[in-house]
């Protein structure tokens, strides 16, 4: 909910976070005078949910608002000094955020040691329905197990043992592999991947576009195999 002040505003968003941010920065637009800084962070460039409308509002409300896109293929991974710098630039400003738990911890931690008053900090948190690592989704009629699941990282192949319902990711650290990740919740896409071989059944799908999904990405995090061989390469090693 949008505070009474006439402070500006300045949102951070990671990810599927955009949908509630996005939501607040149009009324804010419509109903006040406030400017609006928005720092949206994703994985690429593909990855951006609502693009073309947040640039037909930046164009719209020029100068009013600045919308900063954080792409992690691009920029690397957002960190405590692009959050302090924004944070510098409007000292006075009512802060929103929402995106993954550890994006919204990184923001958070910021804002407290740059003594952003609590009351101009406000969190929009995600609530999880269980999902696949607390439930995974039914596998398919014709489902079978692999006791191997093959996991390029960094160039190099791995044969590593697979335990039923467990997730690709879970599969991959288990077997001491330094696999990339963050909130485990499909929302960040840190650990899309590349399916090379076999199926899979994914819990949730949000970091993925319809044409990712297309060519054959992955979610290692909520991914379970249901053939009996499985090659999959996490997408930061290609």
């Amino acid at each position: 909910m949008l505070d009474g002040s006439n402070a500006p505003l300045v949102l951070f968003a990671g990810g599927s976070g955009i949908t509630p941010v996005v939501s607040l920065l149009k009324t804010t637009l419509a109903t006040t005078e406030r400017s609006v800084t928005l720092l949206y962070a994703n994985r690429d460039a593909g990855s951006v949910i609502f693009a073309e409308e947040l640039a037909r509002l930046e164009r719209a409300h020029a100068g009013r608002l600045r919308v900063v896109h954080r792409l992690d293929e691009a920029h690397g991974l957002l960190d405590e000094d692009a959050v302090r710098a924004l944070a510098s630039e409007q000292r006075d400003a009512s802060f929103y955020l929402c995106g993954p738990a550890p994006f919204m911890a990184l923001v958070e931690r910021v804002l407290v040691a740059a003594r952003v008053p609590e009351e101009r900090v406000r969190v929009e948190r995600f609530v999880f329905t269980p999902h696949a690592n607390d439930a995974p989704p039914p596998a398919p009629d014709g489902a079978e197990m692999p006791e191997f699941v093959e996991v390029i990282l960094e160039g190099k192949q791995h044969r590593v043992p697979y335990v039923q319902g467990k997730t690709l990711l879970q599969t991959a650290r288990d077997a001491g592999l330094d696999a990339p990740y963050s909130c485990e919740e499909g929302f960040c896409g840190c650990c899309a991947s590349n399916l090379l071989e076999g199926r899979v059944v994914m819990a949730a799908d949000d970091a993925l576009s319809a044409e990712e999904q297309r060519r054959g990405m992955i979610l290692a995090c909520q991914s379970r195999p249901v053939t009996r061989r499985c090659v999959f390469r996490f997408a930061e090693t290609v």
